[in-house]
């Protein structure tokens, strides 16, 4: 089952992955039945036979949370996005609330130069601890830290109110699945 979400629908989104797939959260799902709330968008490829649902309120985030479908399975993932001068070579994503900390390894990076400045995406799929970790600290209310690992440096940041928000709904929206 998991293998094949991986393998099949989700080749290109996953490829250099190397998580333990028993570890991952994956959930059965028919789309169809989906009740896409009026805060998220459908990102559909067709040529891959994969869907991504976003929320509008994480336009412009650091990161943010989607759920990728395919093959009538869903995940959740993480995805980062950082845009600057220099390059980070982004390894890892943590995040810090109340002085837990939970550090999640970068399975799919894509880095590029745009106009003179370097942009780095990157994405993995949350196993289940770090899906119950940022459900916990996102109902917190607290502030929330992350930092992206680079290879020789880190950027650090805060999640704002409208970030939290978002992922939360989005975490609500999966588990609803």
């Amino acid at each position: 089952m998991k293998k094949a979400f991986l393998f099949l629908g989700l080749l290109t989104y996953f490829m250099g992955f190397s998580q333990d797939l028993d570890n991952l959260e994956f959930k059965k799902i028919t789309f169809e039945n989906i009740n896409i709330p009026k805060d998220f968008r459908v990102f559909e490829d067709k040529f891959e036979g994969s869907k991504s649902i976003f929320s509008y309120k994480s336009d412009g985030a650091n990161v943010k949370l989607n759920i990728a479908i395919a093959d009538g399975y869903a995940a959740l993932k993480v995805y980062t996005f950082y845009n600057s001068a220099s390059w980070l070579f982004i390894e890892s994503i943590s995040f810090l609330c109340n002085d837990n900390v939970r550090k999640i390894i970068i399975a799919v990076k894509n880095k590029e130069i745009v106009n003179s400045s370097i942009q780095e995406r990157t994405y993995t799929i949350l196993s289940k601890e770090d899906l119950l970790f940022l459900s916990n600290i996102l109902k917190e209310d607290n502030k929330i830290e992350v930092r992206l690992q680079g290879q020789s440096k880190v950027y650090d940041f805060k999640l704002s109110k409208k970030n939290i928000k978002a992922m939360i709904q989005t975490i609500e929206l999966y588990n609803s699945l």
